[in-house]
């Protein structure tokens, strides 16, 4: 889609008077349709969410008690103690997604393997290039892994989009609801939409994506996996909670109390730095309500976080997890 085209959707969904503001915040993704599909009808290597992971030579299966493994802070305390194998959520091969990039952030190829605890908080990312040959597909699940965290296979297939932020968010700092159109958190707000404005913005975002039930066939439209482009928050923007997390420790307390006054300038300075960390959606992985065990919370989504400048050299060391339930 061009800047005419998008103009021209604008307009059709009667907000022309946002065009510019509108344009400024589109941003392209990449939208990942999932359909359930028997674990045998996925080449080695293939981008899937939940089934079996091929892992890369030599790599065993990730428990909690391993190194690497990471936590949130609202995870339970010290589990990464005991030795449980870690669930399996995504695996992304980046030579299928990233021609559909037209950021040309991704790496042309490699694969990334998300294993993810949704109820602990625990967590294990790896990338590796290996040669698809190389792979070793995993005919069952570790022993220790309940039925519960076993998910059921789908496959992914690609496609570009553009998005826009979500409207109407509830509660975060700043205190004031239902303000749009701000990166980082709705302390400031660039436009406030009517209720038949709010409809209309809903079904532009959905024109923008291009949906065609046809062209993926069992890919429900309402479920949101993708990468780059504008994540799809349940509650809150993240991104200074994000930044927040990555410093120094001691100044956390601060900061949060800071953040609360739009004019503080701790607030004003953290929003600089926090807009210049360029915090980039790598991975979102939605609700799967089809599946019985892959609604996460009470429907709702993991994150796969990462600097832009990271993700331009392929990195993903630093890279933060976080989920967002009602």
């Amino acid at each position: 889609m061009d800047k005419n085209e998008f103009r021209a959707a604008v307009a059709a969904a009667g907000l022309e008077h946002l065009a510019e503001t509108l344009e400024k915040l589109a941003l392209p993704s990449i939208r990942l349709a999932a359909r359930p599909v028997p674990q045998a009808e996925l080449v080695r290597g293939a981008s899937q969410i939940g089934g079996l992971p091929d892992l890369p030579p030599g790599q065993t299966w990730p428990h909690a008690g391993d190194d690497g493994t990471r936590q949130v802070s609202w995870g339970e305390a010290d589990v990464r103690e005991g030795d449980d194998p870690l669930p399996f959520l995504a695996q992304i091969n980046f030579a299928e997604v990233a021609p559909f990039d037209v950021t040309c952030l991704l790496p042309a190829v490699g694969t990334l393997l998300f294993f993810c605890d949704p109820q602990t908080g625990v967590w294990r990312l790896l990338y590796h290039t290996s040669a698809a040959t190389d792979l070793q597909p995993q005919s069952s699940w570790p022993g220790g892994l309940s039925a519960d965290n076993r998910f059921e296979t789908h496959a992914l297939t690609p496609r570009a989009e553009f998005t826009l932020p979500p409207y109407g968010l509830h509660g975060s700092y700043g205190g004031e609801e239902h303000t749009f159109f701000d990166v980082l958190d709705p302390v400031l707000s660039a436009a406030r939409l009517t209720d038949s404005e709010e409809e209309a913005y809903d079904e532009l975002c959905r024109q923008l994506s291009g949906w065609n039930q046809e062209a993926v066939p069992g890919a429900p439209e309402n479920e949101h996996h993708r990468m780059l482009g504008w994540a799809e928050y349940v509650q809150n923007p993240m991104k200074l909670d994000l930044q927040l997390a990555s410093s120094d420790e001691g100044s956390l307390t601060d900061l949060r109390d800071a953040l609360w006054d739009a004019e503080d300038p701790r607030t004003v300075a953290f929003k600089a730095e926090t807009e210049a960390t360029e915090w980039t959606l790598l991975l979102q992985v939605d609700s799967i309500f089809a599946a019985y065990n892959m609604t996460w919370g009470d429907g709702g989504t993991h994150y796969l976080w990462i600097k832009k400048a990271d993700l331009q050299r392929s990195d993903f060391s630093q890279v933060h997890y976080e989920s967002d339930s009602c």
